[in-house]
Formats: structure tokens, sequence, C-alpha cells
């Protein structure tokens, strides 16, 4: 698309067969946008968003400096830069890469309005300041949910909408692109140009402990656009560079109940239950508790709390039941978790 305004491109498969099912491919960029405006790649209307797969380069591509409030949302983007070269989408930098964390990107973006990715807060080295403290995205297998901290470093004071996906690898160069849209949300950056942005939402089907995700920022504040009119800038980033979600780590006891039988005032009957690590990664910061009249924990091979569990660990910890009064009585032990799901 050359020198033009005010297009929709919806609905369509790029890339791929009629069914959805296979790749096609194609030589060049899956979209081409020159010197364009006020463009319309996908949308928040049911059926809007395109697939765009299997491109030798690129799947969207945007050149020139005049080409700027260009929407692009809830497509999805996968396979591309098939021929070695390209990203998810380019904003015509001089080279094919994910943005730099710095603001501006070096060297810079010129389509767009150069508009920044947000950074996904991952615990490395070097990342914004404002990531301090945030542990990586990770995905809850029991509730489904994905859960991640990111930053973007744009435009003081003015309003984003943040576009969430997981996508099978982390594309060309670490760089993401966007196989499932998850979600959208709004944040507003401070007058440093700060934006945190903090994403819990239910994995969609397909995705899940083998994903990475990747985010994409719109600046939505309201500007003159190219035409005269007044309306939200839509200017669209790159994808960000690709996390891998960590699967959280579980929990379970083994048996996960137990009959202590009759037990006489005065008397005691001793049980052991196991603890074990249940999938995922390590569950740290755990803790145990116990609670009902006349139920003590005895013994454990866990070490001292605060302790950790990880994949194929277990410990074992005893039980014993003395009760304090004649009827029926019952009791819990909960192990909680800082990090994972306890039991």
């Amino acid at each position: 698309m050359l020198s033009t305004r005010n297009v929709r491109v919806q609905g369509n498969l790029i890339g791929r067969d009629v069914l959805n099912l296979l790749d096609l491919g194609q030589g060049g960029d899956g979209i081409r946008i020159d010197m364009a405006q006020m463009l319309t790649i996908g949308g928040s209307e049911a059926g809007a968003g395109n697939t765009i797969a299997a491109s030798a380069r690129n799947g969207i591509k945007i050149t020139d400096s005049s080409a700027w409030s260009n929407l692009i949302s809830r497509n999805s983007l996968f396979g591309n830069a098939s021929g070695g070269s390209g990203i998810g989408i380019d904003l015509d930098r001089t080279v094919n890469a994910p943005d730099a964390t710095s603001v501006p990107p070096v060297p810079g973006n010129i389509s767009n309005r150069g508009q920044t990715a947000p950074v996904i807060c991952s615990g490395a080295m070097g990342q914004p300041a404002a990531c301090m403290g945030a542990g990586p995205p990770s995905f809850d297998a029991g509730s489904n949910q994905v859960s991640l901290s990111a930053v973007l470093e744009g435009q003081p004071n003015t309003d984003y909408v943040i576009e969430s996906f997981l996508v099978d690898a982390p594309g060309n160069l670490g760089n993401g692109e966007g196989r499932l849209f998850m979600g959208s949300q709004t944040v507003s950056s401070d007058g440093a140009g700060i934006a945190l942005v903090s994403v819990s939402s239910n994995a969609p089907v397909g995705g899940g402990s083998s994903s990475s995700v990747t985010l994409t920022a719109t600046n939505v504040s309201p500007t003159t656009l190219p035409d005269g009119s007044t309306g939200p800038a839509n200017n669209t980033s790159e994808f960000s560079s690709a996390a891998q979600l960590q699967t959280l780590g579980s929990l379970a006891f083994n048996p996960a109940n137990l009959g202590f039988g009759t037990v006489n005032v005065g008397a005691s009957v001793d049980l052991v239950t196991t603890l074990a690590h249940d999938g995922g990664e390590a569950v740290t910061g755990i803790t145990l508790a116990v609670s009902g009249a006349g139920f003590s924990l005895q013994s454990s091979t866990c070490g001292a709390e605060p302790f950790q569990l990880g994949p194929g660990e277990s410990c074992e910890l005893g039980l014993r039941f003395a009760p304090v009064g004649a009827g029926a009585a019952a009791g819990s032990l909960l192990a909680s978790a800082s990090v994972g799901n306890g039991a």
C-alpha cells in the first residue's frame, strides 16, 4: 500500500491456506505499507484480525517517516522471517531487529513516529529500573493464568493500549511475534514517560506452559491526524522481545486425606503424609500450618521453614491426633508458598 489513507485490512489469511491449516508462504513481507497513514490492520471487531504467516521477510513492514497513525491490532503473526531476515512488525529501521530499550531507540524507527515497544520484566540484568523486584512471566496451569510485569518507556503523560500475545517460539533475532491474542489494557505514562504494565489474563486455547509472551504498545492519546481531524494517534509499536513463560510449580499431599479413626481422650495416633512437588518450576518459600483442636505436626523431613521443593522432590510429615474431648474432630494441614502453588 503506497501513499494512501483510511484503508482497513481485516479478516485476511496471508501466507496460509483457506482453512488456515497450512503455510503457503510468500517471498517478501506479508503486508508492506509505504508512506501510508491512518491505516487499520486488524481491529477489535469480531473477525477483524488477520493471520499473517510464513513470510520470507517481515510479517508487517511500515516504511518512511511520513507513515504514521497506522493501527495494528489483534492480528495473528507467526513463522515470519522464514528467509532468515525480518521480524513480526518492522517500523523501517536500518536493521531488522527488535527495538532498543533506550528512548529514543538507536538506531531510531522512523515509521509510526518511532513508537517503542514495552520491555517485559524477566529478572535479567540491564532491564529498566522500574522492573526491579519483578519476576519473570509465569503460567499457572491450575488457574490457566498468564501473569507478567512490563515497562513502557514512551512519551510523557500519554495513554497507551498494551496488547498481549502468546507465540510458540521467540522468533527471528529473539524478537517476538504474536500468534494468539490474549488481551489488552490501557495504561498511562507519567511525566518521565514511564508506564507500568501488569498483565493477568487467561491463556487462550493452544497457549500455555511451552509458550513465549510478547507485547505491543499503541499510542492512543488524541492528536491532530494527517487529514486534519482529531483522534487517537494510533501509532503501534513493533512486538517486544519475547519472554518464555515459566510454569508455576505446585504441591500435593499423598495421601490427601488421613483417617485417624476412633481415638480415646488421653490417647493419640500418629500418621504420615508425603508433601511432593507436583509439576512446574521449583516451589519456594514453603511454610506449614496445622489447624484443628488436638491436631499437631510432630515430625518433618522437609527442613527448616521456609523450604523449597523442586521437580521430583518430596518430604514426609508426621501428624498426631490427640483428642481434647469427646465427639467428632477435623483438622487441616496447609502448605503455603511464596512462589508457586501450595497444597
